[in-house]
Parts: C-alpha cells; sequence; structure tokens
C-alpha cells in the first residue's frame, strides 16, 4: 500500500529528526538509544493511522482530520509505551512533540499533493457553467502561472485599495511607513538599554527584527480571515480566481513589511557600526519561505473562516500564544531547558526569525536544518492551505 508505505518513511524521518534537534552533535552518542524504540513507536503511530480510516476514500478535509487526530494519539500511545517499557530517558518528551510535529506536517503534505493533483484534474475535465468562466477558461485546481498574469491587474488593484485606504485621510500618507520604523528604532533602544538595563550590545535591533517578520505574518493571519467572509457582493457579482483575495492580502502586508525594513536595515547597520556582509545575501530566500508559509496559512484560514466563523476568533487567540512560543523578545539560546528549547525550535516561525536574526546580526549563514524546517514548514503549508481552500471554494458563495 503506497499511502502507508510513504507514511512509513515519514514516521522514521520525523523521529530521527526529532532526536538530531533534540541533542544536535551528541547524536552519535544517542543514537543506539533512539534505535531501540524506533520499531515500537513507528508500529504505534501506523496502527493509528490504520484504524483511524486515513487510507480510504473519503473528502479531503475528513482524511486530513482524521490523519492528524491519529498523529496525536498514535504519537502519545507510542511515548507511554516506551516510558513504560524502556523508561524515559528513551524518548524525551520534547523528542515525542516533535515527532509529532513532524510525522504530522510530513503526512499531511503528502496527502494534500494527491488531493490537490486529484482535485485538479477533476475540474480540469469537468464542464464549466455557462458564464461562469472567463475567457481561455479557468480550468486548473491551482492557479497557473498563466492565471496570475490574466487576474494580475485585479490583484494590483486590491493591494492599491488597501494601502490607499490606510493611509487615507492622514497628512504623510505613505511616508508613516517609513516614520514608523524609526520610531520603532528610538523607542526599543531607549526602553532596553536605559530603562530594562539590557547591556547585551544589538539586543533591540535583534528584538525589532523578529517584531517586524511576526507583524508580516500576524497582520496576514488576522486579515485573511475577513477575506473571503466580507468579499460576498464582489464574489457573487464576478468570476476570478478566489485565491487572489487572500494573496492580495499577503502582498499588501509584504509590501509593508518591505517599506519598513528598507528604513530599518540601513538604520541597524550605521547605529551598529557593522558593514553589509555576503551571508544577508539569503534574506531574499527566507523571505520568500516566509512569503509562501503565510500565503498557505492565509489561504487555509480565509476558507476555513466562511465555512466556520469561530475561526476568526480561535485565530486571535491562537496568534496571543503563538507569539511568546516564538523567539521574539528572547533569544532561543536563553531558555536553560532542553526541552523547552526544543520544542519552541519546532514552533512555526522560529525558523524564519531565528534565520533573519543570524543573518543580520551575527553576519553567519543559517544552518542548514533552519533552511530545511523553514522549507518544509513553506511548502506543507502551501499545499495543506491550498488543498484546503480548493476543496471548500465551491461553497463560498452559498455560506457568505
Amino acid at each position: 500500500m503506497a499511502g502507508m508505505a510513504l507514511d512509513l518513511a515519514v514516521a522514521l524521518a520525523s523521529l530521527l529528526a526529532a532526536w538530531y534537534l533534540r541533542v544536535g552533535p551528541d547524536w552519535p552518542t544517542v543514537r543506539p538509544l533512539a534505535f531501540t524504540s524506533l520499531p515500537m513507536i513507528v508500529v504505534i503511530q501506523l496502527g493509528a493511522v490504520l484504524l483511524s480510516r486515513a487510507y480510504r476514500h473519503a473528502p479531503t478535509v475528513q482524511i486530513l482530520r482524521r490523519f492528524i487526530t491519529a498523529a496525536l494519539l498514535g504519537t502519545t500511545a507510542a511515548t507511554i509505551t516506551v516510558w513504560l517499557w524502556y523508561g524515559r530517558m528513551a524518548l524525551p518528551w520534547s523528542v515525542g512533540a516533535g515527532t509529532f510535529v513532524l510525522f504530522t506536517m510530513g503526512g499531511a503534505l503528502w496527502r494534500s499533493t494527491v488531493a490537490v493533483v486529484r482535485l485538479s484534474r477533476a475540474r480540469a475535465s469537468a464542464p464549466s457553467p455557462p458564464g461562469m468562466e472567463p475567457a481561455g477558461g479557468h480550468r486548473s485546481l491551482l492557479i497557473s502561472a498563466n492565471d496570475l498574469m490574466q487576474y494580475r491587474s485585479l490583484a494590483r488593484h486590491l493591494v492599491r485599495r488597501d494601502l490607499k485606504l490606510k493611509y487615507r485621510g492622514s497628512a504623510l500618507g505613505f511616508l508613516w511607513s517609513l516614520i514608523n520604523p524609526l520610531v520603532m528604532v528610538v523607542v526599543y533602544s531607549v526602553a532596553f538599554t536605559y530603562m530594562l538595563g539590557v547591556a547585551r550590545p544589538g539586543f533591540a535591533f535583534r528584538l525589532l527584527l523578529g517584531l517586524l517578520a511576526w507583524t508580516f505574518f500576524a497582520a496576514s493571519a488576522g486579515m485573511s480571515t475577513g477575506t473571503i467572509v466580507d468579499s460576498g457582493g464582489l464574489l457573487k457579482s464576478v468570476y476570478f480566481p478566489r485565491a487572489i483575495l487572500p494573496l492580495s492580502n499577503v502582498l499588501f502586508n509584504l509590501s509593508q513589511y518591505l517599506l519598513t525594513m528598507a528604513v530599518f536595515l540601513p538604520i541597524m547597520l550605521v547605529a551598529t557600526k557593522a558593514m553589509p556582509a555576503v551571508p544577508m545575501l539569503a534574506f531574499p530566500l527566507v523571505l520568500l519561505l516566509q512569503t509562501v508559509f503565510t500565503l498557505g496559512v492565509a489561504l487555509m484560514l480565509s476558507s476555513a473562516t466562511a465555512i466556520y466563523r469561530d475561526v476568526k476568533h480561535l485565530t486571535e487567540i491562537g496568534l496571543s500564544m503563538l507569539f511568546w512560543l516564538t523567539p521574539v523578545v528572547y533569544e532561543l539560546s536563553q531558555i536553560h531547558s532542553r526541552s523547552i528549547q526544543t520544542i519552541v525550535g519546532l514552533t512555526p516561525l522560529t525558523p524564519f526569525i531565528s534565520a533573519y536574526q543570524t543573518i543580520f546580526i551575527d553576519q553567519a549563514w543559517p544552518s542548514g536544518s533552519t533552511f530545511a524546517i523553514a522549507t518544509v514548514y513553506a511548502v506543507t503549508m502551501l499545499t495543506a492551505g491550498a488543498t484546503l481552500f480548493f476543496s471548500l471554494e465551491d461553497r463560498f458563495a452559498e455560506q457568505i
């Protein structure tokens, strides 16, 4: 069974990766211990997935729900079993939590990919309702490059509209995007240097790098919950790729982020007396990965909110919790517990924010594991978000 074989590979890779993230250079020492409990953990995880009927034919959303539930229960059961059989040293709780996160992401990724391909083929072969197709036909489930080119003027218009609405009626207009980072640099530098007595050089700039990246993500996620719900008249009156709405929302916040960084980075380099370094060339790549990840979240939240309005309120709570689980106001190295450090290191925004701080503050290349985790998160979230969005797309009009 191909599905079970894929889950087997994901389960093995997830457990070994979680161990490596937990122990780092000490991996050769704990490798025998990790391999001792590996068969038991993988068997229990796959057994839970099999019992959940996640391999049977069902709607995509239902399959993903079954798999995620089975991954949680299976990993929990496997962790408890290993503790009872071998002792807690055989599987630290942070390794179990990391295994669950990575196993869930990997399993959801290949299932979402398969669902996207199947739905895309089905939609491509299905006849289109009269009057609902633009010239040339929108045949693909995913927004193809041709569709983006065809509707780029709409996306550009929506971004410009949001920018104009934000600064409408203000005397300085777009200059506020430049003034804001200037004020933030001054306020945070004074607060942490003179009021809180933080003596570490560059701490305020490290904090601002994380805060600006977090704001880009949080603003996009928060605004995405209303992109479909608040556009009922537009959706019912004209045809266009519905994913343009969350996409334009992300592009709007991206433009805000880039404007702010264009002012903030020169100030930071001058204030810290640092010269531009070669690792800074990695910034576009990290930003691309974060944008892809954010787009996946926006697609997921916008479609889910159209069906379940409670998602908007859950998003507000979730963002508040996620902020403190992300190393923005503190550094990952400041966490004394290795277990907590592993968990925080696996939270969604951590690899992106850590990469920015490494590039600009430490002027070093982010580690390979940071790039790997960021890439996995970006690809998985975009695929899962697109799968959910296009699975629910036909229900938007009737729900709003």
